[in-house]
C-alpha cells in the first residue's frame, strides 16, 4: 500500500528509525488495538497508540459518565459543554448530562492527537480475532482476568496497565509465558471504589509505558536473539513509584502451582499495586 505524502510526513520521525521504518509505520497504519477499560489509564494509553499512528481502537468499557473528581486522574478528558450531546448520550449510552462518558472523553482525546484515526465503541463480548494486540487498562481482576485468558487461548500477546496510588505496572503476558495469576499483583487495587485512586500522574505513566508496549507487539519488537528473545518469550513487568521516583523491571516465569501456566519457575514478588 505505501505511505502517502502527509503520512511521510506526519510519521517521518518513525520512519527514520531502524525497528519501524516505512513498513513498520504502515503496519501500524492498519493495526487494530482493543483497548478494555476506558478509565484514566486507557485514555493516556490511547491518546499515546493514537500519535504512534495505530489506526483502529476498539474501545470497551466506557459507557458511564465523568465527573468533576476524574479529572485529576484524567486530565485528558474533556469537559461538559452546557447543551451540547455527546456521542453516547446520543446513542442512549450514557446518562443524560453534560459531561461525556468515559468513552466520549477517550475519543475526543484521541482525535485531538490524530483525527484519522477510527475510535469504535464495543459492548458485549468482545472479539480479538481481528485485533493485532489487547490492552487491558486499570480494570479489576474478575474483569480482566477473562480478557488475558481469552488472548493466552488464541495465542495472543497481552499488556495489562494499572495504577493505584503512587504506583503504575505494566505486564507484558506472551501466550507462552506467565500468565496474569503469576505476577503477584492485586489488581482490584487499581480502581476506585477499592482505596486505590491514582495519583494522577499514575495513571499517565501507566498508560503510556502500555502503549510503547502494544506498539512494540504490534510491530514485533519482542527481541530476536539470545537473552532478549528469552525475555520477550516469558513476559516482563514494569512497577514505577511515583512517591521514590523508582522504576523497576522484573523476567516473569511461570509459577509452579499456576493452574493456567505452571512451569516451576520462580514467583515475583508482590508490586506496590497491591
Amino acid at each position: 500500500m505505501g505511505l502517502n505524502e502527509a503520512q511521510v510526513l506526519r510519521f517521518s520521525r518513525h520512519v527514520l528509525l531502524r525497528e519501524v521504518g516505512g513498513r513498520g509505520q504502515e503496519r501500524l497504519l492498519a493495526a487494530t488495538v482493543v483497548v478494555a477499560g476506558a478509565g484514566p489509564v486507557g485514555q493516556a494509553a490511547a491518546v499515546y497508540l493514537a500519535s504512534h499512528g495505530v489506526g483502529r481502537l476498539r474501545v470497551a468499557g466506557g459507557e458511564g459518565a465523568l465527573e468533576e473528581s476524574d479529572l485529576q486522574a484524567a486530565p485528558l478528558a474533556a469537559r461538559p459543554s452546557i447543551g451540547v450531546r455527546s456521542e453516547s448520550q446520543a446513542e442512549g449510552r450514557s446518562p443524560g448530562r453534560n459531561w461525556p462518558s468515559a468513552f466520549d472523553a477517550l475519543a475526543q482525546a484521541v482525535r485531538r492527537a490524530d483525527p484519522e484515526v477510527r475510535v469504535e465503541a464495543v459492548s458485549g463480548a468482545l472479539d480479538l480475532g481481528a485485533a493485532d494486540a489487547l490492552l487491558v487498562a486499570g480494570l479489576r481482576e474478575a474483569e480482566a482476568g477473562p480478557l488475558l485468558e481469552a488472548a493466552r487461548r488464541e495465542g495472543r500477546t497481552a499488556v495489562l496497565a494499572l495504577a493505584a496510588r503512587y504506583a503504575a505496572a505494566v505486564a507484558v503476558l506472551p501466550a507462552g509465558g506467565a500468565c496474569h495469576r503469576c505476577l503477584g499483583l492485586r489488581m482490584e487495587a487499581g480502581w476506585p471504589g477499592e482505596g486505590g485512586w491514582p495519583f494522577g500522574v499514575a495513571a499517565g505513566l501507566a498508560g503510556a509505558l502500555a502503549a510503547v508496549e502494544v506498539t512494540k507487539a504490534v510491530l514485533g519488537m519482542g527481541g530476536t536473539a539470545g537473552a532478549a528473545a528469552g525475555r520477550a518469550a516469558r513476559g516482563r513487568l514494569l512497577l514505577f513509584e511515583v512517591d521514590g521516583l523508582t522504576l523497576e523491571e522484573r523476567d516473569l516465569e511461570p509459577r509452579g502451582d499456576c493452574p493456567a501456566c505452571g512451569g516451576g519457575g520462580p514467583t515475583p514478588g508482590a508490586s506496590p499495586c497491591g
